[in-house]
């Protein structure tokens, strides 16, 4: 984590274009159409590693010719089981706006595949087809969305297509306090940029940017636009309120993608992050309220969500959490992680989380503790309580657990057991593989329990598991996961998702 003692002064937006102090500049690129059209392809600045892995083209509809669209090369991670190496692997990202339909073709490069004999488009339940066409992959697209393009079970050699809709995250006008922006091109940041209160932070189509940002004690602030943060330590949110976070990509970071800490009333939206360094979380939010993390992919080197309280100098209960219409792909750790940090001097409460509509598109985590597509840790006397979980598929994954809720006490990160989970909701959550070990559910004691969980409309490999389902009447409906359900576990219920609840 960054902290910035650097103030910089909000001064007009002529001062910022001219003005050597916030950036080094490399030419501005253009986008490829004009903001009026129905495509806009960005240029990627000389200075940024591309990916030659797939040639991509695409067209609108409202248009006959084809327009390249160029890919940014950037790492992912994969973790040797054996001698705890990370294997780093390359992959490709492409950027677009579109307003009507298009049509792509996509030429994987020969030397990497041989042949093309499956295609996927994930999240699989968007229901997006592709047709292979010799060397060739076709596709039609008729509203923007992220997707990976997979070839031959590949999930390495994939590409990611960060998709917009034009105009949606319109420029900041005069309207705005202070403005800050960088053009399309690519701009080294000399310091840490310090996002100061009514300041908005506009990253235009086509702008890479290698540098951090941080909202330190500000109110009111924003950084909005369809650019890139690039080989940086990102973005950084303490001890402030009312911050908007849109449309930004945030590729081969040196850290945490996104951090907020003690912030009140934020909004992160349309973020897309692909780490593959030591400890590349996704967003972590410590000790926060009424947070808003929506329409997000992250591909993530360690946890993608991940939601805790105290930790450094963060402290204070978490309230009124949510985390909708996203995707996730762990190749390190977990998916979704809650409540391993707390404070045991001064003990914490997290309540009033609600995590719905997302797709897991992957999860690789070969050390037990760390398993967990969805995971509550609770550690260091935390006190975790009405939780939701509604309405996540989960897609097949190399290894880990579905669930991995516990009360517990792990020496490398807490110096206390948790208080207790309680009041957990797992609502119309399916899942179809093969990768996954025995899922565990177990308190730490008497007085540090699980209390009140209530699974309805759980589906696994197309059978839904609840208490009343065709098995041997001295099977627990647990068995049949399979999850282990260990002590101090109370009022368990597994529900149909045709029940009827007040």
């Amino acid at each position: 984590m960054r902290f910035s003692s650097t103030l910089q002064w909000a001064l007009p937006l002529s001062w910022f274009c001219s003005s050597g102090f916030a950036s080094t500049i490399s030419p501005a690129h253009t986008t490829k159409e004009s903001a009026r059209s129905a495509l806009e392809v960005f240029q990627i600045p000389d200075n940024v590693t591309r990916s030659t892995t797939f040639q991509v083209k695409v067209r609108s509809t409202q248009h006959s010719a084809w327009q390249e669209v160029e890919l940014f090369d950037t790492p992912v991670q994969e973790i040797n089981a054996t001698t705890g190496h990370a294997n780093i692997h390359h992959t490709s990202v492409g950027l677009f706006d579109f307003s009507t339909n298009v049509t792509l073709s996509i030429f994987p490069d020969s030397n990497i595949f041989s042949s093309i004999d499956a295609v996927r488009i994930r999240p699989l339940s968007y229901g997006i087809d592709a047709k292979i066409n010799g060397r060739r992959i076709d596709l039609a697209l008729f509203e923007p969305r992220d997707i990976v393009v997979e070839v031959n079970g590949d999930v390495f050699n994939v590409l990611h297509l960060f998709l917009g809709a034009i105009d949606s995250i319109k420029p900041p006008t005069h309207n705005h306090k202070y403005i800050r922006r960088y053009e399309a091109g690519y701009h080294v940041l000399n310091e840490t940029v310090k996002v100061l209160s009514g300041e908005t932070v506009y990253l235009a189509p086509g702008a890479v940017v290698n540098g951090d940002f941080l909202f330190q004690n500000s109110s009111d602030a924003a950084i909005l636009g369809r650019g890139v943060i690039y080989k940086s330590a990102s973005i950084t949110v303490e001890s402030s309120k009312n911050i908007q976070i849109k449309g930004v990509t945030i590729l081969n970071p040196t850290h945490y993608s996104l951090t907020l800490g003690m912030a009140d009333n934020v909004i992160v939206s349309e973020v897309r992050s692909i780490s593959g360094v030591q400890w590349g979380d996704g967003i972590d939010v410590f000790c926060s309220t009424n947070v808003i993390l929506e329409k997000l992919f992250m591909r993530n080197s360690d946890d993608c969500i991940a939601l805790y309280q105290h930790r450094w100098g963060y402290i204070g209960d978490s309230k009124n959490i949510t985390v909708r219409d996203s995707a996730l792909w762990a190749d390190v750790a977990h998916p979704i992680h809650i409540g391993i940090h707390g404070n045991p001097v001064d003990p914490e409460i997290m309540e009033g989380v609600t995590i719905s509509n997302i797709d897991i598109l992957d999860h690789r985590e070969p050390q037990v503790d760390y398993m967990g597509c969805i995971a509550i840790n609770c550690g260091d006397e935390n006190l975790i309580k009405d939780v939701t979980f509604d309405n996540i598929r989960i897609e097949d994954f190399r290894i880990g657990m579905l669930f991995n809720f516990k009360v517990f006490f792990n020496p490398k990160y807490n110096t206390a057991p948790g208080r207790g989970i309680q009041n957990l909701k797992i609502k119309d959550v399916s899942y179809n593989g093969t990768g996954e070990v025995m899922s565990i559910m177990a308190g730490y004691s008497d007085e540090r329990s699980i209390e009140f969980v209530d699974f309805q409309g759980l589906i696994f490999n197309g059978r839904e598991i609840w208490d009343g389902m065709a098995k041997p009447t001295w099977y627990q409906t647990a068995d049949t996961l399979p999850m282990f359900v260990g002590g101090h576990v109370n009022n368990l219920t597994w529900s149909s998702s045709e029940a009827t609840f007040p």
